[in-house]
């Protein structure tokens, strides 16, 4: 009987369970979890990220058909020189192009932002030196840019960092940077 005056005893000494700090210290670090997922989730919702595809199914498919322009290039062996300056680019090829072309197209593509991306188009009259004008001079950073011809038959594809002051960069279907 002493047995269970002592549990009496023991239960009327230790405060209200809304007292004890062992308990919120255990019931804190869920609570904290639940509320960081959902943030997470609320921001994940309502920030997507651009450079995430919707249809990335068919643009997987098509993966082979732009492999197919970068070979072309590479079989007409066509190399040359980037310039930009300012809002000018400015595309000269070491030869003529094999076929006539009256425009090209070039697109800039920012490495994060596509709302930065730009796409010009390049005119030229001896098929060898192809100039085009930018909407915006491009922001310091490492574009991609793209150019292929108005037929769809070849692409290069060349680096341009426009954080170095020099804005001359090579063109060859040969070495392809990405």
């Amino acid at each position: 009987m002493n047995s269970d005056m002592d549990l009496d005893n023991n239960a009327t000494t230790s405060g209200p369970w809304y007292k004890e700090g062992w308990m919120w210290l255990v019931v804190s670090i869920p609570t904290a979890a639940v509320i960081l997922g959902l943030s997470m989730v609320y921001f994940a919702l309502m920030n997507p990220h651009s450079m995430v595809s919707d249809d990335y199914y068919k643009e997987g498919l098509a993966i082979n058909r732009k492999l197919q322009l970068d070979r072309q290039a590479r079989d007409w062996g066509l190399k040359g020189e980037v310039q930009l300056e300012g809002k000018t680019l400015l595309l000269t090829f070491d030869k003529p192009l094999p076929l006539m072309h009256q425009a090209l197209t070039a697109k800039a593509i920012h490495p994060t932002l596509a709302d930065k991306d730009q796409t010009l188009v390049l005119t030229s009259n001896d098929q060898q030196q192809f100039i085009g004008l930018l909407a915006y001079p491009l922001e310091k950073a490492h574009y991609k840019l793209h150019i292929i011809s108005n037929q769809h038959q070849w692409r290069l594809k060349v680096s341009v960092n426009t954080r170095q002051a020099q804005g001359k960069y090579p063109v060859d279907a040969f070495d392809t940077p990405f």
